[in-house]
């Protein structure tokens, strides 16, 4: 367990009474980098730097609650959103680099700083923006941007998506670090681990040949389906008034530029009928919608689909789900 690890200082392990001191003594004097002395990340080891580090984390927050929040924990949070990266965990790659972030945001609010002119790592990284080398994580922060242009570019090869070019960072990403926008940081950091683990779940499938689970990759699908389905709801030009996905379709059917009135169902298929209908489905970004609801629909009330999934089919799959987003985004986020 991750209390278990050692506190350690220049390779002495430190008691909790030495730390509770210490976290007492930081406080007062408003240190900025308390938690620098410590020793938890260790360079080519992840697991050990998120166990050594969440460990640090955790027993000075039990230790003196009220010093834990207020020092500035941005350095430990990146550092551990990179654990989180190396061993494949991205949904706890996307708290923590979300958890530094509001650290950093908390810090230019005490300083009377604009929030938007932020450029520590752990925003450069929310607001993946490469152009910068003075951030650790920048192999990863290229490698999301990769995918996102890669996606973009599947979107805008379809027939029906929005002409206008998709700016995210001053659509949604600069959006969501402006106080009050808080909430729409849990649909950045969902975006964020969509993307970052497609890759790696698409390699997943072609490793085994006999048949199986299909948990992580239904699990992933509907997770970027709830992902479409949020940014309807929140956002800020037309809120629909329904709840249901397909009433919430139905009533923002004009406002994503969809002619006519919205007639498909998206209930009455098994997941393996949405896998077979891919040779035939057109490219255009509304089946891409209609087919992304009807993976909603079947991941979100059955697991246990008898289904042959390969690698291509699951990127096909992924494919609709990432440009039903971008087009969430395009269309009423301008």
């Amino acid at each position: 367990m991750a209390t278990s690890q050692p506190i350690i200082i220049r390779r002495r392990e430190v008691t909790d009474d030495e730390l509770r001191q210490m976290l007492i003594a930081a406080a007062a004097a408003g240190e900025d980098d308390f938690f620098g002395r410590f020793e938890y990340f260790i360079p080519d080891d992840p697991f050990t730097t998120l166990m050594r580090g969440e460990a640090l984390l955790s027993r000075c927050g039990a230790l003196e609650p009220a010093a834990y929040a207020k020092l500035r924990k941005g350095t430990p949070f990146y550092w551990l959103t990179w654990g989180a990266l190396e061993v494949h965990d991205y949904e706890t790659a996307a708290f923590y680099i979300d958890a530094a972030v509001s650290e950093d945001l908390r810090g230019a609010d005490d300083s009377g700083v604009d929030r938007t002119a932020v450029r520590t790592p752990a925003l450069l990284f929310f607001l993946i923006d490469d152009s910068s080398t003075a951030q650790a994580l920048l192999p990863y922060v290229k490698q999301l941007r990769a995918r996102i242009d890669s996606a973009v570019n599947d979107y805008k090869v379809r027939p029906d998506a929005e002409p206008t070019p998709i700016d995210l960072q001053s659509y949604l990403l600069r959006k969501a670090i402006l106080k009050g926008n808080e909430h729409l940081r849990t649909l950045v950091t969902t975006f964020m681990s969509f993307l970052l683990e497609w890759d790696h779940r698409s390699k997943l499938i072609a490793l085994r040949t006999e048949p199986g689970t299909a948990k992580p990759f239904f699990i992933h699908l509907f997770k970027g389906c709830v992902l479409f389905e949020s940014p309807l709801k929140a956002n800020p030009n037309k809120p629909p008034q329904k709840d249901m996905l397909v009433s919430i379709l139905e009533e923002l059917w004009p406002s994503l530029s969809f002619a006519g009135k919205r007639r498909d169902s998206a209930s009455g298929y098994t997941f393996q009928q949405v896998i077979n209908n891919l040779p035939s489905d057109d490219t255009s970004v509304c089946t891409a919608v209609v087919r992304t609801a009807r993976i909603r629909n079947t991941t979100g009330h059955n697991l246990g689909w008898q289904a042959s999934l390969s690698s291509a089919e699951y990127n096909s799959l992924a494919a609709y789900v990432a440009s039903s987003c971008l087009h969430a985004v395009a269309c009423l986020y301008k």
